[in-house]
Formats: C-alpha cells, sequence, structure tokens
C-alpha cells in the first residue's frame, strides 16, 4: 500500500522578475497545482526565509538575478545539513548547453529552458508539479524528514 502525504506542497521560486514570478505562480494555479507558492526576488531574501523557516518542498530558482547567479543559491543550500536533500530546479531563458551544466555541476536536480509562453510554461510546471509532488512524494518527503540512511 502507498503511504500518502497530506502535507501541501511548498514551492519556493527565487526570480528577480516581478512579470515572470507572476507566471510561474499562475501556471502552477492553471494546472491545478496544490503547492503553495512562494516568490522572493534575490538569493539574499531566499536564505534568510531558509534559515528562519521550515524549508520548502522544492526550489525554483532563476539562472541570472541581476548581479547574482541562482547557481550561489543552489551552491549554499548543498553545503547547509538540513537543506542539502532539498530538491532545486533552474529555470533558465538561456539553452545554453555550458549554463546547463554549470547548473549541475552546482547541485541543480534539473536544468529547464523558460518557454516564450505561457501555454509552454504551464506544460513545464504540470511536469514539475506531477514528478516532484505526485512520482517522488514518498522519497521527497522522506528524505526531508531524515527518515532515508537514518538507523
Amino acid at each position: 500500500m502507498m503511504s500518502t502525504n497530506h502535507t501541501v506542497s511548498q514551492v519556493m521560486v527565487i526570480d528577480d522578475d516581478p512579470f515572470d514570478q507572476a507566471l510561474i505562480r499562475s501556471a502552477f494555479q492553471r494546472v491545478g497545482s496544490a503547492a503553495h507558492v512562494h516568490t522572493v526576488p534575490d538569493v539574499g531574501v531566499a536564505i534568510g526565509l531558509l534559515e528562519s523557516r521550515e524549508p520548502p518542498s522544492l526550489l525554483i530558482v532563476d539562472f541570472k538575478l541581476g548581479a547574482e547567479s541562482g547557481l550561489e543559491l543552489i551552491e549554499w543550500v548543498r553545503h547547509q545539513d538540513q537543506l542539502a536533500t532539498l530538491p532545486a530546479i533552474v529555470l533558465s531563458g538561456s539553452d545554453d548547453p555550458i549554463d546547463a551544466r554549470a547548473a549541475h555541476l552546482a547541485g541543480a536536480n534539473a536544468y529547464v529552458v523558460k518557454p516564450p509562453d505561457l501555454e509552454g510554461l504551464e506544460t513545464v510546471v504540470r511536469s514539475i508539479n506531477t514528478f516532484w509532488f505526485q512520482t517522488c512524494a514518498l522519497s521527497t518527503s522522506l528524505l526531508a524528514n531524515g527518515s532515508i540512511g537514518s538507523t
């Protein structure tokens, strides 16, 4: 029998563009996701929230955040004991394989190119929602609770 996690999934979107923040939030709603989407504009705010609150279920990080890089945030997350297994997706306007490789080397679980329109973004968000909150729900919750690997 499959265990069901009844907690609401939390998504933290780190993007410096308010329009992109709104589009991502809208896409989660439009695909019927039950996830609560919280948007933040930069790495500093994200770190502050990650240090002071219960971690989200998933990070969606823009590759370029003004003068900062979303990869800096992912590298920081990977060095925090309580956050090291937090799934992180880089969502970028760049389709350059060098950027994708850099994201994976920084510790991103996935690199996704931002589609140019809302319909494409909805397709991406539907895939993210299905994979991370349905297919991987059990393993993600076990990792977050420290149940895997503990004796």
